[in-house]
């Protein structure tokens, strides 16, 4: 029997045990099991379950302390998916006011520009297309280390 629970008194090939159950419903870690017929004297036989009371203990701050470290690990994790997007959106919308404002410019102000400016504003366009294309192929190489794909 596992978990915490009362003293169980068995009988196993005659002789009769006593069973405490260490740790918890939430995380069992196996029972103590001995024979009080053989116990030294009774001061003995009442630290026994003082000591199992003490393995409890010791097993749920054990088990507290892995989850304030997950719970950490968590926090850790949102906090740096929070600053990578804000830095992923201000990467994305450099580039892409940059090819707006050129675009635009050219489709209301055609006939105003030279064949210089023009060529000016398109490769704006071309250069904040292809520094958006790296942005992306950069996200899409980093998806793939973290599944392991690419080494």
């Amino acid at each position: 029997r596992s978990g915490r629970g009362p003293v169980l008194n068995e009988q196993a090939h005659g002789e009769k045990w006593e069973l405490l159950g260490l740790g918890d419903a939430e995380d069992p870690a196996g029972a103590i099991a001995w024979r009080p017929a053989r116990a030294c004297d009774a001061g003995a036989l009442g630290a026994v379950p003082v000591l199992i009371e003490l393995a409890n203990a010791t097993l749920a701050n054990r088990r507290l302390a892995r989850l304030q470290i997950e719970l950490d690990a968590r926090a850790a994790n949102d906090r740096f998916r929070s600053a990578l997007m804000s830095s992923l959106s201000h990467d994305f919308r450099t580039p892409l006011a940059t090819i707006l404002a050129s675009a635009t410019s050219l489709l209301d102000f055609d006939r105003a520009f030279d064949n210089a400016t023009k060529r000016d504003l398109l490769t704006s366009i071309q250069e904040e297309v292809e520094r958006i294309n790296r942005f992306i192929s950069n996200i899409f190489g980093m998806t793939r280390l973290e599944e392991g794909i690419v080494q």
